[in-house]
This record gives C-alpha cells, sequence and structure tokens, in this order.
C-alpha cells in the first residue's frame, strides 16, 4: 500500500484492510497500470530486492535457526507451571483422559 501511496494520489488510513484493498484494486485492473506509471529502473530494483527478500526469509525459516526460532515462539505462550502441572496429573482423571489422547495419536 505504501508503494501505491508513493506514485500515486491514494492514501489509506491505518485500519485499512489491505487484503481486502488489493483485491478490490486488482479486480479493476490497477495493477496493470501502475506499472506504466513506475519507472522500468525502480520497478526493476523494486521486484529484484522483494524477490530476494522472501528468498531469505524461506531459507532462514527452513535454517536450524529459524526452525528453533519458530519452536521457542510456539512455545513461549505455553504455561509450563511446574507445581500446577504436577497438582494436575494427580488427578486420576486427567491422568486417564492423557493416555486416552496419546493412545490416538499413536
Amino acid at each position: 500500500m505504501k508503494m501505491m501511496e508513493y506514485y500515486t494520489d491514494l492514501t489509506f488510513d491505518v485500519d485499512t484492510d489491505a487484503m481486502q484493498v488489493y483485491d478490490s484494486l486488482q479486480l479493476a485492473g490497477f495493477f496493470k497500470e501502475m506499472y506504466n506509471i513506475i519507472p522500468e529502473s525502480e520497478f526493476n530494483f523494486i521486484y529484484t530486492n522483494v524477490t530476494k527478500t522472501i528468498d531469505n526469509i524461506y531459507k532462514y525459516r527452513n535454517s536450524v535457526y529459524g526452525i528453533l526460532d519458530a519452536l521457542k515462539t510456539d512455545y513461549s505462550d505455553l504455561d509450563l507451571d511446574i507445581e500446577k502441572l504436577t497438582s494436575q496429573l494427580q488427578n486420576g482423571e486427567n491422568v486417564e483422559f492423557l493416555k486416552e489422547v496419546m493412545d490416538k495419536m499413536g
């Protein structure tokens, strides 16, 4: 959306749903016209750098560091209070339920 604001006289509110705007503009053929506005050298520069950035993001996410970072993020919201977990596991119903879930998961 920032590119559209930069190359046109359009402005967007912070609360604007970017995906809805994109879909509407795509259906209206706006992007084909916008590509004609951007000088070719600038367009090539932008395209090359966006492509490199996306490639680097995929490489990082598939690297050991990226996977460990994702695991750390995924599990950071879990409540790992050991005393609370211990007391919950002392309840027979919870243990039985856990066994059933584990059996179903294989």
